[in-house]
C-alpha cells in the first residue's frame, strides 16, 4: 500500500511512453502496427522491406538495437512480422528512426 501511488504512476509513464511510441511507429510507410496492450509493439513489415530476420540482423549489426522476428511462428507469414519492446522515449525514437532508414533505404533499391 506504500508504493501504491509510485508504482501508478510508473504504470501510467510506462503506458504513455508505449503509446507514443506506437504513434511514431505508424508513421513509417507500409508499416502495419497493431495496437498493444502490452510494454511490445506487433508489427507487420512492408511488403518492400528485408524480412524480420533480416531487419533485425541490420538493426543489430548497424545501431546496435535488438528486435524481436516473428519466423517461425504459427501464423501466415511469420517472417514478416516483428515484435518491439519499448523502452525510454528516446531509445524508441532512435529505434524508430533507424527502422524507417532501412525500410526506405530498400524501398529505393
Amino acid at each position: 500500500p506504500q508504493y501504491r501511488q509510485a508504482f501508478t504512476a510508473s504504470c501510467n509513464k510506462v503506458k504513455a511512453d508505449r503509446d507514443q511510441f506506437y504513434a511514431e511507429l505508424q508513421t513509417i510507410p507500409g508499416m502495419n502496427v497493431y495496437k498493444p496492450c502490452a510494454n511490445y509493439i506487433f508489427c507487420r513489415l512492408p511488403d518492400h522491406a528485408p524480412s524480420g530476420p533480416e531487419v533485425t540482423e541490420k538493426m543489430f549489426i548497424e545501431h546496435n538495437i535488438y528486435i524481436k522476428h516473428c519466423q517461425g511462428k504459427t501464423m501466415a507469414e511469420s517472417d514478416r512480422y516483428l515484435r518491439i519492446a519499448s523502452r525510454t522515449p528516446v531509445e524508441n525514437s532512435s529505434l524508430v528512426a533507424a527502422l524507417r532508414n532501412l525500410i526506405d533505404q530498400e524501398g529505393r533499391s
